[in-house]
């Protein structure tokens, strides 16, 4: 950019006349807003119109070129020349104008599995100056937290130089800066956002991957086991997880939230019938097909027992002889192993003694004014739960079966020749209460509620 009434060139026509017939007069024509000319001295200087040799108008551009001179007389008629003279001016660069990105900023998109070396983006760059002033150099700005990329300084290509990780970095803001090569290098920043879009490579996790739970066996259907907790470092579809039980749930008895991975109990559960359960529970991403990716986790289940089974007296009589002139603690029956049981498919601790707890006794005064032929007793199986145990307060109370026992006394062989039989039947299931008929029974006979049976 030259000032005003800079000097550019000055031109020079003759006329052999005398006088004013000789004297010549200088113009512009056509006219040209750039540049001033002496009209008697034929000099050309600048007009004060910025001169811009980039500029992309094409008019302006040719008129800052070339100067069209005409020359004429002062004679009269003038005579003008019959020809022009071009004068062609050669605008020198001026480094004046910044480099400019054609294609920034911008935002381009790679996938996490991009190999190293592949080429990401092509930056696009221009300056409108010559020679040193138009050559322009990019570079990626220093600073940034991880240089996983690479720019060509001339060619404007942008390259990995490292794996991507989505998981890690999701995306890049890269700043670009363009210098030329003049003498006063002029420089522009612009920025590149490289996106890394996601891979379907995180597998669905659980924690902890082993969960350990105890159920009582009274819940009811519906009841929350257990919350499953799985994360996949994946966005989007590659990071939505569908659950499933894959073992351990045969009978149906589980169920786990499709979406949410909350395992339920389906129907109610039986610990007589199955005392534990280890499901396996399997998550899902939903990536595309073909590259879906799953994860695992154990869940065990122990049941624990509820008191919800009486105990049952296998057989429904038994039989004895006793004298009546046994003596005090005489054994009359002793139910060995295995003669009570508890319902249902378990078992468990049984205690087997008088419904009423302690002895039986005849009453003394009624033995001695008439003696009895026939004795009536009750005799009741009580389940654990009888005892303190650690049962919560809210359990069922112990379960109880009974028998009504009859009992007749024989006379000694050398008295009478009879022998005695007790018969001991079955009665409903109830709770363990207080001896029947106990009064009256005759103090040689003794029933003792030491015996227990462990199932």
């Amino acid at each position: 950019m030259s000032p005003i009434d800079t000097d550019v060139i000055s031109v020079l026509a003759v006329d052999p006349d005398n006088g004013d017939n000789g004297t010549v007069v200088y113009s512009i024509s056509p006219a040209n807003p750039f540049y001033n000319i002496n009209s008697s001295t034929g000099k050309i200087r600048t007009s004060g119109v910025v001169l811009d040799r980039e500029s992309p108008n094409t008019k302006d551009t040719q008129l800052m070129r070339t100067i069209v001179v005409s020359a004429t007389d002062r004679g009269t008629p003038p005579l003008r020349s019959s020809v022009s003279t071009t004068v062609f001016v050669n605008l020198l660069d001026l480094n004046d104008n910044d480099p400019t990105f054609l294609n920034l900023p911008h935002v381009t998109e790679v996938p996490e599995s991009l190999p190293i070396g592949s080429s990401v983006f092509k930056v696009r760059v221009s300056d409108p100056d010559e020679d040193e002033n138009g050559q322009v150099t990019m570079v990626l700005q220093m600073g940034m937290p991880r240089l996983d990329f690479t720019l060509n300084t001339s060619t404007g290509v942008l390259v990995s130089t490292a794996r991507l990780d989505r998981e890690q970095i999701s995306q890049y803001l890269l700043r670009v800066v363009a210098y030329d090569a003049g003498q006063f290098p002029r420089t522009s920043t612009s920025t590149l956002t490289v996106t890394v879009l996601d891979v379907n490579d995180g597998t669905p996790t659980f924690y902890p991957k082993m969960y350990n739970v105890s159920l009582q066996e009274s819940i009811r259907r519906d009841f929350v086991v257990s919350r499953l907790n799985c994360t996949d470092s994946d966005s989007g579809l590659n990071a939505e997880l569908s659950y499933f039980i894959t073992e351990g749930n045969q009978d149906g008895k589980f169920s786990v939230g499709f979406r949410d991975g909350v395992v339920r109990t389906v129907v109610g559960l039986d610990r007589e019938t199955q005392a534990a359960y280890t499901l396996l529970i399997e998550a899902i991403d939903n990536g595309p097909a073909g590259s879906r990716r799953t994860g695992t986790a154990t869940v065990y289940i122990e049941v624990l027992d509820v008191n919800d089974n009486r105990p049952i007296f296998l057989q429904n009589s038994y039989e004895t002889s006793i004298l009546e002139s046994a003596p005090r603690g005489a054994s009359i029956l002793q139910a060995g192993h295995g003669e009570v049981r508890r319902e249902g498919a378990g078992g468990g601790a049984v205690s087997l003694g008088p419904a009423g707890g302690g002895r039986l006794k005849e009453d003394e005064k009624e033995r001695r004014t008439e003696p009895r032929r026939f004795h009536s007793l009750s005799w009741g199986s009580l389940d654990r739960a009888g005892v303190p145990a650690p049962q919560p307060p809210w359990g069922p109370p112990p379960r109880a079966e009974g028998l009504h026992t009859a009992m007749k006394v024989a006379q000694p062989a050398n008295r009478r020749k009879r022998h005695s039989t007790m018969m001991m039947e079955r009665r409903g299931p109830g709770r363990a209460g207080g001896a029947e008929g106990a009064a009256g029974l005759g103090e040689q006979v003794m029933l003792e509620s030491r015996v227990s049976v462990r199932l």
